[in-house]
This record gives structure tokens, C-alpha cells and sequence, in this order.
């Protein structure tokens, strides 16, 4: 039995980062399923805008990884779950952790619409 939760997260951030990225070109946005590859594929200040909003935190001890990945290492570490989960059957064994695939929707919206203030057209 497939768990549709890894899916429907990581389709949520897909379809989260390919509206930022249509907004962002005032065109079609990139076609992969790629989490990573769409947020790299934002401008300099959207990203530097949502890895601000959700940034990494380190662990006190430096040896061990993050506490918590942050928005970019959380899209690289889950890049292509998409792709892995829909055909779930065709593997032995999948494990994903999803924290990060639930917040980053919430973040890219939340984002997306605060109004930079050089962008603002009210005086």
C-alpha cells in the first residue's frame, strides 16, 4: 500500500514553486519534477526572500548535521521524492521525512505575497 502523503506534499511544493517561478518570468515555467532544480531556477531575491523565512539552523555540535535543513537543503534532500513515491510498487523499501515538504508550501505563499517595497505601487 503507497502512502499518499510524500506525494501530495511534494506535488504541493511543485506546483508552489512553478507559480512563484511563472510570476517571476511572466511565462512558463520550468517542466521538471525537480524540487531543487525550480528553486534554483528562481531570481537571486526570491530565494534570498523564502531562505530567509525558513533558513537552516546549525547543530550546536558541528560534526552532526542541521538541526533543521532549511529550505534549500530540505528541496535538495527531497528533490525528486515526487518522481520516486508515484511508482511506489516498483521499489523494496521508501522512507522520506515530510516536516519540510509541509512547511515549505505555507512558506512559498506566505512569500509570495508580501509585496517587496521597491515593487509596491502605493505611495
Amino acid at each position: 500500500m503507497t502512502c499518499a502523503a510524500p506525494i501530495l506534499l511534494s506535488f504541493a511544493d511543485e506546483i508552489a514553486l512553478k507559480a512563484w517561478q511563472f510570476r517571476e518570468r511572466n511565462g512558463p515555467s520550468d517542466k521538471p519534477h525537480d524540487l531543487l532544480e525550480l528553486f534554483d531556477g528562481w531570481g537571486d531575491d526570491a530565494r534570498r526572500r523564502l531562505e530567509e523565512r525558513m533558513p537552516e539552523v546549525p547543530n550546536p555540535v558541528a560534526a552532526l548535521p542541521p538541526v533543521y535543513p532549511g529550505i534549500r537543503n530540505g528541496l535538495r534532500q527531497n528533490r525528486n521524492l515526487f518522481v520516486k513515491w508515484r511508482y511506489a510498487h516498483e521499489h523494496d523499501s521508501l522512507w522520506t521525512e515530510t516536516g519540510i515538504l509541509k512547511k515549505a508550501p505555507w512558506a512559498i505563499v506566505e512569500t509570495y505575497y508580501e509585496v517587496p517595497p521597491q515593487a509596491s505601487s502605493i505611495p
